[in-house]
């Protein structure tokens, strides 16, 4: 098979793999499964053109950061954990690539019918409301993307492209991997397949938090160009899709390496005050799953339980342009009256 996506070659989670001896048949089988996987994710924004990008560049941002979390530590991954590392990184977002057949049989499905029932206001919306049903079947897709990597699975398979070690089924444990990464964070203790551990041979539930984090920090202008911005007509959307695009058109992203690895560097440059807090909004969430994974190495195989993510995020470059952030209040005086009056009379006068 011609390979079509080269950039991860370049890339060193794929160069450690190049290194370990006796792994040359699984890199062939690995080539061919990212191949597929990779033109699913580049057709992506023909399907739902105003989610940020979840393209093969994502995948590459997503195996940088893994190795930046890891540093020299990556020559401790074993072969397994470096496959499903790799691999995780282009199929984690497979699923969120629907033919025009996947998309005509949403309504009908049995997860469909049960998404509606756990999200009493996207069910008002489905059956009240035509003009937003397209929103919730969007927001339905963001939500199951995950699941869907079994499906993926299965085709690959059916081409007899999987790859089996030590009688290991490695495509069948990414998987488990990958849906983990849209799950609150502490189910990953919970998950039975992701305490199998392969035999000694991979710490499935460290490969998951190494995922979930290196998906989380990829958070910059590289998923939103501001040529697709422009050329999607994306300023017209709905608040949360606005939102979300110019929140990564203005980050700069993180920074590894600070205070010995102890805490991630971040740089933004907000024009905004409501992108700024959205933005600060996002680094509160990451901070939050940092401290949630760095507890969950405490049961992770021995040889990572000493193994230390960053703890905080340094946000003293979040530099804003035409405004002051802060968290400001003001008090009315005994001029409160009068000053309630005259809100009052040129609100009126605007016409509100």
């Amino acid at each position: 098979m011609e390979h079509y996506y080269n950039n991860y070659k370049e890339l060193e989670m794929w160069k450690e793999m190049e290194r370990r001896q006796g792994t040359e048949h699984e890199r062939e089988m690995m080539k061919d499964i990212i191949d597929m996987a990779a033109m699913k994710l580049d057709k992506i924004p023909n399907v739902f053109p105003n989610y940020t990008l979840h393209s093969p560049l994502h995948s590459e941002n997503v195996l940088r950061h893994m190795k930046n979390f890891l540093g020299e530590r990556i020559k401790d991954l074993s072969d397994e954990e470096l496959i499903i590392l790799i691999l995780s990184a282009y199929m984690h977002d497979v699923g969120m690539y629907y033919d025009k057949k996947d998309i005509s049989s949403i309504v009908d499905s049995d997860e469909f019918a049960k998404y509606l029932d756990e999200n009493p206001t996207e069910y008002l919306k489905y059956k009240n409301t035509p003009d937003l049903v397209s929103d919730v079947i969007n927001g339905f897709c963001r939500c199951y993307h995950a699941r869907r990597v079994r499906k993926f699975v299965l085709e690959v398979n059916e081409q007899n492209k999987g790859i089996l070690m030590k009688s290991i089924d490695i495509l069948d444990k990414t998987a488990a991997v990958c849906e983990s990464h849209n799950d609150n964070v502490r189910s990953i203790i919970s998950n039975s397949i992701l305490n199998t551990n392969l035999g000694y041979s991979a710490d499935m539930k460290f490969c998951a938090i190494l995922l979930r984090l290196a998906d989380y920090v990829d958070f910059d202008g590289s998923r939103t160009p501001e040529y697709m911005y422009h050329f999607l007509g994306i300023e017209n959307k709905d608040k949360n899709c606005i939102d979300n695009w110019k929140r990564h058109l203005n980050s700069g992203g993180f920074i590894f390496g600070v205070e010995n690895g102890n805490v991630l560097g971040y740089c933004a440059e907000p024009d905004e005050p409501y992108v700024e807090y959205t933005i600060r909004c996002l680094l509160d969430e990451i901070e939050s799953e940092l401290r949630e994974c760095n507890d969950i190495l405490q049961v992770c195989n021995i040889k990572w339980r000493n193994f230390r993510l960053p703890y905080s995020i340094d946000r003293k470059q979040i530099i804003s342009h035409g405004y002051n952030y802060g968290e400001y209040t003001f008090t009315l005086n005994s001029h409160a009256r009068t000053l309630g009056t005259t809100i009052n009379e040129t609100v009126q006068t605007v016409g509100y």
